[in-house]
């Protein structure tokens, strides 16, 4: 069985709002068929007229219960059509204002956030890292971009901010000045470099620990100020070597 499912998140009156519109373009647009004897696309034409309140001209019913019915369906579709729209308007200014409130509330917690490791990238080895700082308990912050892994950063109520790592703004809003280790696990080398460039002039104190896709890469990020440079690969394949060692 089909039936009509608006999306969660909708208060009750707009959706009831919504429900009673439909039903009354339905009923409309039937109604000027079975009295009017027209075809169903004029039909409908005239309800959409009638409740828009648009008035084309055209839209003249000839028989007299079509022209009651026509009075029924611009009180009743009027009074609906103006309740929705205005009810959609207020939620939908009431979702930006929670949107820009519950950004300024995340941005009031980064500010009062020290010592603390940000993390730039929230893919596969982002998200690992992210798992582990939890369990450890460690305060962190999360730089990502990729409007998907921003949604689950929020309803997980992570901190985190919106943009690009390698932006000094996007840094400097992550608290980098403030934090004592930065982790980034960007895929793209020349983006990790970078992030090395603008987060040691923003904090010359700061523990960078970067990923690398190269093995050339390493030596680069080393000279440059980082701490520890990843290979994924090749710690991954250390790991598993180690692994089968016990075998032997």
């Amino acid at each position: 069985m089909y039936y009509l499912r608006l999306p969660r998140g909708i208060p009750a009156n707009l959706k009831i709002s919504i429900v009673l519109l439909i039903l009354i373009v339905l009923v409309g647009t039937a109604g000027f068929q079975i009295l009017e004897g027209v075809d169903s696309i004029t039909s409908l034409y005239w309800t959409i007229v009638t409740v828009t309140t648009i008035g084309y001209g055209d839209v003249v019913p000839h028989t007299m219960g079509g022209r009651i019915f026509s009075i029924i369906i611009i009180i009743s579709g009027v009074s609906v059509a103006l309740y929705t729209f205005t009810a959609a308007m207020a939620f939908s200014v009431e979702g930006q204002l929670k949107t820009i409130m519950g950004v300024s509330k995340m941005q009031e917690k980064i500010n009062q956030t020290k010592d603390h490791v940000i993390v730039c990238g929230y893919g596969k080895v982002g998200k690992n890292i992210v798992s582990t700082l939890i369990k450890e308990k460690i305060p962190f912050v999360v730089i990502e971009k990729d409007t998907a892994a921003v949604e689950i950063l929020a309803r997980n109520n992570l901190l985190h901010v919106v943009g690009d790592a390698t932006y000094n703004e996007t840094l400097d809003m992550a608290g980098t000045s403030r934090g004592k280790v930065l982790i980034s696990c960007l895929s793209n080398d020349a983006d990790n470099l970078y992030v090395i460039i603008e987060a040691k002039e923003m904090n010359p104190k700061i523990h960078l620990i970067l990923r690398a896709s190269r093995p050339e890469s390493v030596k680069r990020f080393l000279k440059l100020g980082a701490d520890k440079v990843i290979l994924p690969e090749e710690a991954g394949a250390n790991q598993m070597a180690g692994a089968a060692k016990e075998y032997f």
